[in-house]
C-alpha cells in the first residue's frame, strides 16, 4: 500500500506566503542591521575627524568644523531614525 498525502492550494500558498515573507523579513532585518551599523561607523568617524580639527584649530577648524558637525548631527540623526525603524519593524 502507498500512502498518499494530498496537499490542497490554499495550503501550500500559505507554506510559500510564510517561507517568503519570514525569508525577506530576515534578510531586510540583516541589511538595516549593516546599514545601522554603517551609520553608526559614519557618525563616529565624522566626529573624530572633526575633533581633530578643532585640536588642530587655525584656518582648518575655521574652515572645516561648522560643515563636520552637520554632517555628524544628519548622519546621527539618520542613524536614530534607522533604530525607530528598526525596532518598529521588530
Amino acid at each position: 500500500m502507498q500512502a498518499s498525502a494530498t496537499v490542497s492550494i490554499p495550503q501550500v500558498r500559505m507554506l510559500y506566503s510564510t517561507l517568503v515573507l519570514t525569508t525577506a523579513g530576515h534578510l531586510l532585518m540583516d541589511l538595516l542591521t549593516v546599514v545601522i551599523v554603517l551609520a553608526l561607523l559614519a557618525t563616529i568617524l565624522v566626529m573624530m575627524i572633526g575633533l581633530f580639527s578643532m585640536g588642530q584649530g587655525g584656518s582648518l577648524d575655521r574652515m572645516a568644523g561648522s560643515r563636520l558637525m552637520w554632517a555628524r548631527v544628519g548622519i546621527q540623526a539618520f542613524a536614530i531614525l534607522l533604530l525607530i525603524l528598526a525596532v518598529w519593524l521588530k
